[in-house]
């Protein structure tokens, strides 16, 4: 039991360092995700955890054709990680007794407490606990205990899924809810995050039109209007910060905001190259190392270099997709697979499903490694809730063909 929550721990506090390393994500949720793993009774996986099993087979592959180098084992254990910490997510949640709505609500206060601290009181709390921590002034907002404002509101929006996932019933789901949505626009103010999440409202909005539900359409007619008349009325006193000059930035101009500002194209170049770079060597692998090569070319033929405006040496991709389609090919569809196929099984009788899926796809197109123990505990959450539906659905058949 204490192996669980002390996996548990790590998963959702995946930057907290024991021994100093020189990377963001911290492998301990990894190692006791793997020591869960070895020492569950039944190694027997289910489809989606064989899926993800043969995306970790072909990663070692890969491996032996690519450069030996530290890039290289990095993304050879992003790929491993997202099979082993999955399948003990899996194991974990199995057990009912080791994770619990109580649980989890401690950890989104320790994240709001480090968020409100750091807001009001001492920039730099809790810099000692991760390897690096974003402590400049200005228009950025707080990292909490995350390296920068961007990862802090991912993991909010990582643990607004998990809520929604194993929590939706409880009194409190609401409240854990608004909470987290506080610490992405007030405390986190992550630009990317917050332009994205609009945009994933609205696709959903326009899902839920097609429904022809008469309060999902006040829904959306609501949300309209807020985006509609409020962001514009509010825009000119939010142009202090980060998210307010890019949001005006975009209105002005939307052709010109992908190459206007350094962190957006950055975003940009390793989410839409990669994936080009998939569909142009027809979904085979590029192997590891070759990403910063391949820029190169597309830089240097002049076919998207306007579109490469901050163009930096980095072979590291910083995009989940990214780098799994561009490194490991066609056998990358299988993850995306999983994903929305074990949405649609949840979404069934929740139809926000389908927004929670959507950002979760955006999440795995930002810079957020699949070393990062959160990314795999998720991914082993949505096998769990789908595969736990589908049981219960097929002993309810079976009830129903006996009586």
């Amino acid at each position: 039991m204490a192996l669980k929550y002390i996996f548990l721990f790590f998963c959702f506090f995946p930057y907290i360092q024991i021994v100093p390393l020189s990377t963001d994500s911290q492998p301990y949720g990894l190692i006791f995700g793997g020591l869960i793993v070895f020492l569950n009774k039944s190694w027997k996986l289910n489809k989606d955890l064989f899926m993800l099993f043969l995306i970790a087979i072909t990663s070692i592959f890969i491996f032996f054709f690519s450069p030996f180098d530290f890039n290289s084992i990095r993304s050879l254990v992003n790929y491993i990680s997202i099979f082993i910490i999955a399948w003990a997510t899996y194991i974990v949640l199995s057990d009912r007794e080791s994770f619990s709505f109580n649980l989890f609500k401690k950890c989104v206060y320790v994240w709001l407490v480090f968020g409100l601290v750091q807001q009001f009181v001492y920039r730099p709390f809790g810099s000692f606990l991760i390897s690096r921590l974003w402590v400049g002034y200005g228009d950025r907002g707080m990292s909490a205990l995350a390296p920068e404002p961007t990862f802090y509101a991912i993991i909010c929006v990582l643990f607004s899924i998990i809520c929604f996932l194993n929590f939706s019933n409880e009194k409190e789901y609401k409240r854990i809810q608004i909470l987290l949505l506080i610490q992405i626009v007030l405390l986190s103010r992550s630009a990317t995050i917050i332009m994205f999440g609009g945009f994933a409202i609205m696709v959903y909005c326009i899902f839920i039109l097609m429904r022809r539900n008469l309060a999902s359409f006040m829904s959306v007619i609501i949300v309209t209007a807020i985006m509609v008349i409020i962001v514009p009325i509010l825009l000119p006193y939010i142009t202090q910060y980060r998210v307010g000059k890019l949001l005006s930035l975009f209105i002005e101009n939307p052709a010109l905001f992908i190459t206007s500002d350094d962190s957006v194209n950055e975003r940009f170049t390793h989410a839409f190259f990669p994936i080009h770079g998939f569909c142009t060597n027809y979904g085979l692998p590029h192997f590891y190392g070759n990403f910063q090569e391949y820029l190169n070319t597309i830089y240097n033929s002049g076919e998207f270099s306007e579109y490469i405006s901050f163009f930096r040496n980095n072979s590291r991709i910083m995009s989940g997709f990214g780098s799994i389609f561009f490194e490991l090919g066609f056998i990358a569809i299988l993850l995306v697979y999983i994903i929305i196929h074990d949405f649609i099984i949840i979404g069934r009788k929740r139809q926000s499903s389908f927004l929670f899926c959507l950002m979760f796809l955006i999440v795995l197109l930002n810079a957020m490694p699949f070393s990062n123990s959160l990314i795999g505990f998720v991914i082993g959450n949505i096998i769990y809730c789908s595969d736990k539906i589908l049981i219960k659905k097929h002993l309810s058949c079976n009830v129903t063909t006996h009586i």
